[in-house]
This record gives C-alpha cells, structure tokens and sequence, in this order.
C-alpha cells in the first residue's frame, strides 16, 4: 500500500505507473482537484489551448510493432490575451519578492502557485513552463494536520523546484510576449508609475 505520509509530482508526460499511482492518491485522499490544476495550468501553458489528458501515449505489439493511437483532442478554452494575462501573473510569484523566488534555478519562463488547505492537512504547488506542468503535493493517506508551518511553500515547492531542474535541464526558455490587446510598459517599481524613458528594468503588462 501506500505509505502513511508521501508526495507525489504529477508531469503531464505520465507512465502508466505514475497514472496509476496518482488515480489511487485521489481516490485515498482526495485529491481529485490536483488533476483538475494541472490540466488548468496546462491551458494557460498552452495560450488558452485545453486538451484532454492522454494516458496512454504509445501501444506496440509483442513483436514491437507500433499500433496507431489517436492524438489529443484539443479546443480552445481561453483567449491568448487572457491566458498570457494569467501566465504573466503566476510568473510574479516565481520572481522577486514571491514566493518562489529563494529557490529558483536559473529559469525566467516558470510559473506557479501554492496551495494550502485548511488546518494545513494539504500542501502543493502547482506550476509549469511553456513545455512541461507539474503538481508537488504532501499529506497523509488519512486528512491530519501536517503542522503549523507545513505550506505549499515551505512543504510543496522546494519538491516541484527539484523536479523541474532536472526535468528542464538544458531545455531552452520561452519568454512571454504581449499578445494583441496588451502593451508592455516599464514601470518604476517604487511608485508603479510609468518610466517613458526606458531606463527601468521592471515592466508589466497592460490592457489597451
């Protein structure tokens, strides 16, 4: 069975095993929304874009043959701008003075957001990059507290920083672009005022 207290990082790139092990984590404690998450960042990841998940990827023979399996179904959910929006906003929380800020590795382009239940009996983290989402959760089997300071940030996220170095090592960033509808503008970070001269470095996106 499963131990008493464990975590699980769900990639959009599921093995057979990790599918299963993540159906039998929701069906024990709960867990159901985690997916749901992880399919919502999917689709701002992919510009508004929502395919269903595929669990299995692949079918061959005994003889390794390769049998033809159907690709995703996908539609649009969102528009670019509105999911750009959502993206760029999830980004913050990667940057400084957010909460994942201390840990980041190197990359500009991720994105996220914690999680915590009440009584602290959940913890995770849900973000992505333009290529891969990921979930890192902690609780027990049975719903109990996992103490006072056990956050998504301080449970969840240091779990989703070590998975996504690895998984994104030598992968090349993608940087967010103003889709139609939004401007870029450097701001002065004190004030929030526009700088026209272009001497700051901290700009956000606006709505025209």
């Amino acid at each position: 069975g499963l131990d008493a207290r464990w975590c699980v990082v769900h990639a959009t790139h599921m093995t057979p095993d990790e599918a299963a092990r993540l159906a039998a984590s929701a069906a024990i404690a709960g867990l159901a929304p985690t997916t749901e998450a992880d399919l919502g960042d999917a689709t701002f990841a992919a510009r508004g874009m929502y395919c269903n998940p595929q669990v299995i990827t692949a079918i061959t023979t005994s003889k390794g043959k390769a049998v033809p399996t159907p690709g995703p179904s996908c539609k649009r959910a969102l528009s670019p701008t509105v999911a750009d929006g959502v993206s760029y906003v999830l980004k913050k929380v990667m940057e400084q003075g957010g909460t994942g800020a201390k840990l980041r590795f190197g990359k500009s382009d991720l994105a996220g957001k914690t999680g915590t239940t009440n009584d602290h009996i959940d913890a995770w983290f849900a973000g992505y990059q333009s290529s891969l989402v990921a979930i890192a959760w902690i609780g027990f089997d049975s719903p109990a507290s996992l103490g006072a300071n056990e956050t998504g940030s301080h449970a969840a996220l240091p779990m989703w920083m070590t998975y996504m170095a690895k998984a994104l090592k030598g992968e090349p960033e993608t940087e967010l672009e103003a889709p139609a509808g939004i401007v870029a503008l450097g701001i002065d970070p004190t004030t929030g005022m526009r700088e026209p001269d272009g001497r700051s470095k901290t700009v956000e996106f606006f709505y025209q």
